[in-house]
């Protein structure tokens, strides 16, 4: 799926973003219209440079991973487990992070929750690997 590091080869050809403070400076100019109704959630092609150990919130049942750009801008990935689906994708997500694997390329959902941008994943590339994995599988 990846042709080079600049571009998703895809139906949609998302730009793969290695930026992350450009992307909330986007992110905040769709919000310019009304500040108040943040726009729906955007799908996003990220280029991750580090990731950090996951981390479980059993209280508000979310389960949360740092991710990092090559300038060390931090965005969190995160699922709220509300179902037996979004569970299956922490456990498996969690697994590659034991078995030492760490992502390099993230298609997911970009949103705003609160004052904080997060990423919600739905399929990534890890480190020294061609294959993307689809979480929701």
């Amino acid at each position: 799926l990846i042709e080079s590091d600049s571009t998703i080869v895809s139906e949609t050809a998302l730009p793969l973003r290695t930026d992350f403070a450009s992307l909330r400076a986007d992110y905040a100019r769709t919000m310019q219209g009304d500040p108040l109704l943040p726009p729906g959630p955007q799908a996003v092609v990220l280029k991750i440079a580090r990731t950090e150990a996951p981390v479980f919130d059993s209280v508000n049942q979310i389960w949360s991973q740092p991710l990092y750009d090559a300038a060390g801008q931090p965005l969190p990935a995160r699922l709220l487990l509300a179902n037996a689906a979004t569970a299956a994708m922490q456990k498996r997500l969690d697994r590659l992070w034991r078995q030492g694997k760490h992502w390099d390329v993230c298609f997911g959902w970009l949103s705003l929750r609160g004052t904080e941008l997060q990423l919600q994943p739905v399929s990534l590339r890890c480190v020294g690997e061609g294959k993307w994995i689809q979480l929701s599988l």
